[in-house]
C-alpha cells in the first residue's frame, strides 16, 4: 500500500494534481484487474468442482441401484431356499 506523500489519499482533494489522480486511477485499475483475474480463476475452479460433483452424485445413485438389486437377489435366493427346504422336508417326510 502507498504511504506518506506518495499516497494520493493523504492529500486534500483541492491539492491533488493530475499526476496524483492518474497514479490513483492506475492503482485502482491494477487492483481491479487482479480482482477480475481471481474471480475468473475461482469461477473456473467452481465449474470443475461442479462437474466432479455431478459425477459423484451419479456414482452414488448407481451404487444405490446396485445395492437394491443385490438385496432383491438375496431375497429371491432366500425364498427359493425356503421353498426347496420345505419341499425337501415334505417329500422326505412323506416317504418314511
Amino acid at each position: 500500500m502507498l504511504s506518506g506523500r506518495h499516497d494520493p489519499f493523504s492529500v486534500p482533494p483541492e491539492n491533488v494534481t493530475t499526476g496524483q489522480l492518474f497514479m490513483l486511477l492506475q492503482s485502482i485499475n491494477a487492483k481491479q484487474s487482479l480482482i477480475v483475474a481471481e474471480q475468473t480463476r475461482l469461477r473456473s475452479d467452481f465449474e470443475k468442482d461442479r462437474a466432479q460433483m455431478a459425477d459423484m452424485v451419479a456414482a452414488w445413485k448407481a451404487g444405490g441401484t446396485v445395492l437394491r438389486i443385490i438385496r432383491l437377489a438375496g431375497a429371491v435366493a432366500l425364498a427359493l431356499g425356503a421353498v426347496w427346504a420345505f419341499t425337501k422336508g415334505v417329500v422326505a417326510g412323506s416317504g418314511s
